[in-house]
């Protein structure tokens, strides 16, 4: 992959699972009788390179690093999805049945596409006379959980099918993206987008507002486009990009300290999280989990932060850490909400089973950025005060969505504690979503595993920045 690429893959592909999902194509065009070969789904993948449509019966081919996307193909009610990734651009190849409005059909695949955006920017959209009948297009912004796509939309009226094909990527990425498509994929020996200049369409995208701007001020880009013609508001309030708060003393939340502080010679426990001092604190006792209800424990692996409406799930692999005074928290008065808890399998003092998690709400101040929080954990004053004394930086990252660092200290039986921290923004930036996790040297790559495969804050995974790979790589080279 070429260094120039600072949205691979994995990061774009993550972006548009948003948009691509499970959408049901099929309802735009309403219900119809398949044969079984449709209705068992065959994609029509021959080789790594080659898919013949089931639809027209058109080869297409790709090479380079394009690649067919499984997951996202299908055959389902006339209708013909084949997608592709590239390191710089994913591609959508559909078929719908012949003799629809290219434009109706246009800007309904639009809002269909984008029905989980965050915000839309329509930047050019037309129409004209093809070689085999009407031609229609789009190009649009489109703002996915604080990343900004560009989307280009293209339609052809033929004989037997409504062909389209749909480019995503990065404003910045797009003209490479779209240049690599038109390198390596073909469809019956014909070079996708004939005749399309990508840098172009990457010169309009540049002149057009961003998405992230507008996102920061608060205020919304589903404006208008060049023919004043209305797009569809956002669909979530709007704020200032947010900071976690961590500034100490002052009527300032404290950012979280570590788990409580050890012994001589003891090995990991579960240890007490901070205490809540605020008269609006809703005090818990050990029990069982139905304990926890009117804290937002709605069952077994499933918590709603009472504030913020926020879920949290997690598998059995994880249970709520009764071990802990107030393992489940909703303070009104600070309005933090946090959920705290420890590996299912974890023995007291056992160093290789150990692994703990909390996940707190809070609402973020106007000023926050991922950066400044990672700044703040990485600082003196933490790292020899609220991160617990002698605690050394091993690895820190920040992106515009999230911030983690990792940091590591000696047990006094002499192993390690590797702290993960991380903090992420939901609601427009409004609430700050803390993530405190917990293993030793020793059991960073099952504790990791349960925590990555098995905890999902708002659907969606936590501990994205470093993997376990990442942390033992940096623990070997101390």
């Amino acid at each position: 992959m070429s260094a120039s690429v600072d949205v691979g893959r994995a990061a774009l592909r993550t972006a548009m699972a948003l948009l691509l999902g499970l959408i049901g194509l099929g309802s735009m065009v309403g219900p119809a009788a398949t044969s079984s070969a449709l209705a068992a789904q065959k994609t029509g993948l021959v080789d790594d390179g080659t898919y013949i449509s089931d639809t027209s019966g058109e080869e297409i081919t790709w090479g380079g690093d394009w690649m067919f996307d499984k997951e996202s193909s299908f055959v389902e009610s006339d209708v013909e999805r084949v997608a592709l990734t590239g390191d710089a651009g994913l591609l959508d190849v559909i078929y719908f049945p012949p003799g629809l409005d290219l434009v109706e059909t246009r800007d309904d695949l639009f809002d269909l596409l984008t029905d989980g955006a965050d915000d839309t920017l329509q930047i050019d959209r037309g129409a004209y006379a093809g070689s085999e009948g009407q031609v229609s297009y789009s190009l649009d912004k489109v703002l996915v959980d604080d990343t900004e796509l560009a989307m280009f939309t293209l339609l052809m009226e033929r004989k037997d099918d409504t062909f389209v094909t749909v480019f995503y990527s990065t404003p910045k990425l797009f003209a490479q993206g779209m240049e690599s498509a038109q390198d390596n994929i073909e469809i019956e020996g014909g070079q996708i987008f004939q005749g399309i200049e990508p840098a172009g369409l990457k010169d309009a995208l540049d002149g057009a507002p961003s998405l992230l701007d507008s996102a920061s001020t608060g205020s919304s880009s589903r404006s208008k486009t060049a023919d004043e013609t209305e797009t569809p508001e956002a669909r979530t309030d709007e704020t200032e990009t947010p900071k976690a708060r961590s500034n100490r003393g002052g009527d300032e939340t404290e950012t979280p300290e570590a788990r409580g502080n050890r012994g001589d010679d003891e090995t990991p426990e579960a240890t007490e999280t901070e205490a809540s001092g605020s008269s609006g604190s809703k005090k818990t006792s050990a029990g069982a989990s139905d304990d926890y209800a009117d804290l937002g424990v709605v069952g077994e692996g499933e918590y709603e932060s009472p504030q913020y409406g926020i879920p949290v799930e997690w598998t059995d692999a994880w249970v709520i850490d009764e071990s802990l005074d107030e393992p489940v928290i909703s303070d009104t008065g600070s309005g933090t909400d946090q959920i705290a808890l420890v590996r299912a399998d974890f023995t007291e003092g056992d160093a290789e089973t150990y692994g703990a998690l909390s996940v707190r709400f809070f609402e973020a101040g106007p000023d926050d950025t991922p950066q400044s929080v990672v700044e703040y954990w990485t600082s003196e004053d933490y790292l020899n005060g609220g991160a617990g004394d002698g605690s050394t930086e091993l690895l820190s990252d920040a992106s515009k969505t999230e911030g983690s660092v990792i940091l590591i200290s000696k047990l006094d039986n002499g192993g390690t504690l590797v702290q993960y921290l991380s903090v992420f923004f939901l609601d427009r930036g409004k609430t700050a979503v803390m993530i405190e996790f917990y293993s030793t040297d020793t059991s960073i790559a099952d504790a990791y595993a349960d925590a990555a495969d098995g905890v999902t804050v708002d659907g969606q995974p936590i501990l994205t920045l470093f993997d376990a790979r990442d942390i033992e790589d940096a623990l070997a080279g101390q």
